[in-house]
């Protein structure tokens, strides 16, 4: 008989539930007992694996392990509790859920091996229930007494809220501040202190709304902010706030100004009402107000003064003050000045050392004079304006310096008269020492009081000391004596023309002068002195006569050289055109012949020993060849007449920067170019061409290998001319290349491919059209090139 029909008497009699499995897990027999837990019958478990009866079990892999275990070590284990879903019959896709405990006790043959397995299971769902339930029990006394201990602890806040409450109210009762709290949307007054309460000595707060107990606060908007702070939550400040309150003593109403908060107040976290700290401002709005009057009025006295004024204040100089004159000054209109610091209102006088001055007044306490300072100009063409300033320390009732009053005098009129009087004079001081003749003034006394340089030269002692000596003494006696009738002359007011021959230091000396009055408001003042020294005209009179035949001759030789030199310009300009006709043909086919040589060639031959180096030789030394005749060429087309016509200088440079675009791309260089201030130059349209892309390039081709190349061209001009300007930042030229740079076929740097015509040509082309070109050039720094053009 089979060991599991054997037991299933034994497994229906015993207490639990059992079922017999083999060594494979397959069931061999189950007890009643089991069945009836497991809601199954014989016939579906019997024979089948157990794992296929009750699949998808989270508990399985808990079950597998054990049965395993017992498998291996043949020894009994126990799973103490394992909660599994048992399908209900009665209700298909549903499952009532038991806890078990399961215990696995194998079978053992006579050798001790595993026969089977009996999986014996109580029921203890009743057990784990009844845990579950006393859990939840013990939870929910426990969650009742930290309810009442919360409702303890909220009590004790409220106590101690209402004890810290009524600290603050014993607090804010001495505060000079005035405090209240207004309860509710109505506002009403639920805490006021004494201070508040002062302002309204007759008035009952407490217990009011706000509209109520202070009707006159409606009007102003105040009542609205109370909604809105009660509202929102949002905290209002007022400051320095308006408010006419009725007196005490029946007197009409008085303003008076507050600073205050309006702030929500909250219990709880919710909003119940807003609480107000205020404290009265009126006697410092009356003050500041008072001294903004006492202000407008000293503002009101400096406007109306006929002097600019200003006064700074503080370590940055803030312009309090500053009238009309002063603003008009600076060009600047009053607004934009006061209260600002003056050096950020008025950068540029920073610059012409106004601060420092400034400091030293505030350091030292002692004013300063400023005497005939020119006004920065709002532009070029603005006329200049001069003051005398007096700068003076300001100081506060302890004597310290705390600012500086400026007051400035317009002296323009008189500096520019002083000016023009002493122009007048050095003008007449250049006037007379570039005259070939000798000027001087004397007075009445017949003293010296103004000599030109002539004097020096015709007496051999500096002008300045012939001034206050007399005459006399300076041409010595003889000639005072023989000038006398004329000076008489010249003293009663008459003009006097006179010659004189071995006059002054020389033996041999002849003069012509005059001796002209000088009158005054119809007095005679002295006179002024003109004498010419004519010995050389007189020698020259002499000689004239004897020279005139050789003039005649040198004229003819003249005539005849220019004669010659006019037909070697003709055959000069004959040979250019000839060899640059001539030659072309010829060149043209040595390429053309290098070209069929190098197609002729092998190519390992091509390649072979020098061969490529001399090719490119060759072909190098035609392209230098071909570039020399068309430069040739240029030269003889200078000699063509090209008609200037308006050419827009902005257009054409940009048609150069095109034409450049490779270089300026392969160099990363910078063209800035600046030609707003003369858009236009009437030239010959192609030779202008030549002249800017000859200068733009070569000032990028000459570029410095340390730093990227920046070029500026620039265009100004006046009625007469138009001057162009191309600066760069290259390698510079030291004197002697500067003074060898315009000459034909002068190469100066040997790293750049040229002919050193180039410039040769731009010369020439700026010179036939009756300009010039000049370089200023310092080396490692970079040159500058300016061509000054005739206006037509």
């Amino acid at each position: 008989m089979p060991t599991s029909l054997a037991l299933l008497p034994v497994f229906d009699a015993l207490p639990g539930a059992y079922l017999l499995l083999s060594p494979a897990l397959v069931i061999e027999a189950a007890s009643a007992a089991y069945l009836s837990a497991t809601l199954t019958k014989q016939s579906a478990l019997i024979g089948r694996h157990f794992f296929d009866v009750f699949p998808d079990n989270p508990q399985t892999p808990l079950l597998q392990a054990s049965l395993a275990q017992v498998v291996a070590t043949s020894q009994p284990h126990e799973l103490p509790r394992v909660p599994y879903a048992i399908p209900d019959p009665a209700r298909p896709g549903h499952f009532v859920q038991r806890y078990w405990r399961t215990h696995h006790t194998p079978v053992l043959d006579a050798q001790g091996h595993v026969t089977g397995i009996i999986h014996a299971v109580v029921d203890i769902t009743a057990q784990v229930q009844a845990e579950r339930w006393l859990h939840e029990s013990q939870a929910r006394e426990q969650a009742a007494r930290l309810a009442v201990a919360a409702q303890t602890e909220e009590l004790a806040a409220a106590q101690r809220q209402v004890q810290a409450r009524e600290t603050f109210y014993q607090l804010f009762a001495h505060t000079p501040a005035a405090i209240a709290i207004q309860r509710g949307p109505a506002h009403r007054y639920e805490y006021v202190n004494a201070a508040l309460q002062q302002f309204f000595p007759d008035r009952q707060l407490l217990g009011r709304p706000v509209a109520e107990a202070l009707p006159e606060i409606v009007p102003t908007g105040l009542l609205h902010i109370l909604d809105g702070v009660y509202h929102t939550g949002e905290t209002y400040f007022g400051h320095e706030v308006p408010l006419r309150l009725a007196q005490a003593d029946g007197s009409p109403n008085r303003q008076r100004y507050f600073t205050f908060t309006y702030q929500a107040y909250r219990e709880a976290g919710e909003i119940v009402g807003v609480s107000t700290f205020a404290y009265e401002v009126t006697g410092l709005v009356l003050a500041r107000q008072q001294r903004e009057r006492e202000r407008q009025q000293l503002r009101d006295l400096f406007e109306q003064a006929p002097v600019a004024l200003s006064v700074f204040r503080g370590p940055t100089y803030v312009l309090e003050v500053v009238n009309p004159l002063m603003a008009a000054m600076w060009h600047r209109p009053v607004a934009e000045l006061v209260d600002q610091p003056l050096f950020e209102a008025l950068p540029e006088l920073e610059a012409l050392g106004l601060r420092a001055l400034l400091e030293q007044v505030v350091r030292t306490g002692t004013p300063y004079q400023l005497q005939e300072w020119q006004s920065p100009a709002t532009d070029c063409h603005a006329e200049p304006r001069f003051f005398n300033f007096m700068f003076h320390p300001l100081r506060d009732e302890h004597a310290q310096v705390t600012g500086v009053a400026c007051v400035a005098t317009p002296v323009t009129d008189q500096v520019l008269a002083r000016r023009v009087s002493e122009d007048h004079a050095q003008q007449l001081r250049l006037l007379t020492d570039a005259l070939p003749v000798l000027v001087a003034c004397v007075d009445q006394q017949e003293r010296y009081v103004f000599a030109n340089q002539a004097y020096e030269r015709w007496y051999g002692r500096p002008a300045a000391e012939l001034v206050g000596r007399p005459v006399r003494e300076v041409i010595g006696e003889t000639a005072w004596a023989r000038g006398a009738p004329n000076r008489a002359r010249a003293q009663a007011g008459e003009c006097v023309e006179f010659d004189a021959a071995n006059y002054g230091p020389g033996a041999d000396q002849h003069i012509e002068g005059s001796l002209i009055p000088n009158v005054q408001q119809g007095r005679s003042r002295g006179y002024y002195i003109l004498i010419a020294d004519v010995t050389g005209l007189v020698a020259a009179r002499q000689t004239a006569e004897a020279s005139a035949q050789r003039a005649h001759a040198l004229a003819d030789e003249l005539r005849l050289a220019n004669e010659q030199l006019t037909r070697v310009n003709v055959d000069l300009d004959h040979f250019v055109h000839v060899a640059s006709h001539d030659l072309r043909a010829p060149i043209t086919n040595v390429e053309g012949l290098l070209r069929v040589l190098r197609e002729q060639l092998p190519g390992d031959l091509a390649q072979t020993g020098s061969v490529p180096r001399v090719l490119a030789l060759l072909e190098h030394a035609i392209e230098r060849f071909q570039l020399t005749l068309t430069q040739l060429t240029d030269i003889a087309r200078l000699q063509e007449s090209q008609a200037a016509e308006p050419v827009d200088l902005a257009t054409l440079v940009e048609d150069v920067r095109l034409d450049l675009t490779p270089l300026l791309t392969e160099t990363q260089a910078q063209l800035v170019v600046d030609v707003a201030t003369c858009p236009r130059i009437s030239f010959p349209p192609v030779h202008l061409r030549s002249i800017v892309f000859n200068l733009l390039s070569n000032a990028v081709k000459y570029r410095h290998p340390d730093r990227p190349a920046v070029v500026h061209l620039r265009a100004h001009g006046s009625a007469s001319q138009a001057v162009l300007e191309v600066q760069d930042n290259g390698l510079g030229l030291d004197e002697r290349q500067q003074a060898q740079l315009f000459d034909l076929f002068k190469r100066l740097h040997s790293h750049v491919e040229g002919s050193g015509v180039g410039l040769y040509l731009v010369k020439r082309m700026v010179e036939n059209a009756g300009g010039r070109i000049a370089v200023q050039s310092q080396l490692d720094v970079g040159s500058t090139f300016t061509v000054w053009l005739p206006r037509s």
